[in-house]
């Protein structure tokens, strides 16, 4: 085959109930020039003999098997940056072997970055589908995400500025909601941007910070990443106060880079940055569903301890009427958005 224009970087380890659909979703785009670089972990489950047999039958399909090791084993990230290693092309995407593409996907990517030479990645609005395939709609990070910005008419592309994007990755966390919603250009590569491997689930939420620190982002309203929900996926088994731990590091360790870069004085971002944390960290010490069901005491004294550590933000939580997404979410947009419009930000 001719050089490939896009690289795709597919992790798996175990999936093969839902591998078929993506390797179809992948071999149905319509851009056709791409090279599929499979990671496979040493699967059990038959996803290692069903990914050789897609091999055989596309010679675009590239299996490569990283073996865990004895002390660490193969963490999601780090089979990621595996499949960074062998990228070449122009381009470079990461199917994650649970998630889907619409067929275009690939090819509304390289136009819109191609038509935006000042974007170093394209992303597509993430939207939520079930176990069984069934759409449920945009994220609610795609949707405050978008609703921070100006997108007029909400459609096609929208470039949004690097400051912009860099401002609400660090505010908000999850802009993009999931790896897959994205193409980025080799450039990121060049640069050293890679998964880092000691914030657990979080690593590409400072991909997601440090890419948009090199560039602007194309945004394709018209193109749709199919993110499966599902209770064995890896965010969903991050729970309680070590969320809140980890995603405490990658903040508090790019921020001042952020501020930096966006001429933004480190005092302020740390002031706002602080009080999105604390809420994070409310969220993450109040009992969940799982807690209430088991035993009512306990999740009182849960919620008596996280009312006990901080008073205010618990009267700020009823006030949101218990709601996670407007207690948080939208409390990171409502900041994101203030602060973006005092430095002339987009």
């Amino acid at each position: 085959m001719n050089a490939p224009l896009v690289d795709v970087i597919i992790p798996n380890r175990n999936k093969v109930q839902y591998l078929p659909a993506t390797l179809a979703s992948l071999l149905g785009q319509t851009e056709t020039r791409w090279r599929a670089i499979v990671i496979d972990g040493e699967s059990s489950d038959g996803s290692a003999e069903l990914l050789r047999a897609a091999a055989e039958k596309d010679a675009r399909i590239h299996v490569r098997s990283a073996t865990p090791t004895a002390s660490m084993g193969l963490t999601m990230y780090r089979s990621w940056n595996h499949g960074l290693l062998g990228v070449r092309a122009p381009f470079y995407a990461v199917l994650t072997s649970d998630d889907l593409w619409e067929p275009t996907w690939l090819g509304r990517a390289v136009q819109g970055l191609d038509e935006h030479p000042s974007a170093v990645a394209a992303a597509a609005r993430a939207i939520c589908i079930s176990a069984t395939g069934v759409v449920e709609g945009p994220t609610y990070a795609c949707r405050q995400f978008e609703g921070s910005f100006s997108l007029g008419e909400g459609k096609g592309f929208a470039v949004l500025s690097s400051n912009s994007c860099a401002l609400r990755s660090l505010l908000f966390g999850p802009v993009f909601s999931t790896i897959h919603s994205m193409v980025f250009r080799r450039r990121i590569l060049e640069e050293g941007v890679i998964f880092a491997e000691d914030v657990g689930y979080l690593a590409d939420i400072e991909y997601y910070l440090h890419t948009c620190l090199l560039g602007d982002i194309v945004y394709d309203q018209d193109s749709r990443a199919l993110f499966r929900l599902y209770p064995e996926q890896a965010s969903s088994e991050a729970k309680g106060r070590r969320v809140s731990v980890l995603w405490g590091k990658v903040v508090r360790r790019n921020r001042d880079l952020v501020a930096r870069q966006l001429g933004i004085p480190a005092q302020e971002i740390r002031r706002v940055t602080e009080e999105i944390l604390a809420r994070h960290q409310f969220m993450m010490t109040k009992p969940d569903k799982n807690t209430i069901r088991r035993s009512k005491i306990s999740a009182a004294l849960k919620m008596l301890m996280a009312c006990l550590g901080s008073p205010r933000l618990a009267v700020d939580y009823v006030k949101c009427r218990a709601s996670k997404d407007r207690f948080l979410a939208d409390s990171s947009a409502k900041m994101a958005k203030r602060m973006a419009a005092a430095h002339a930000f987009s």
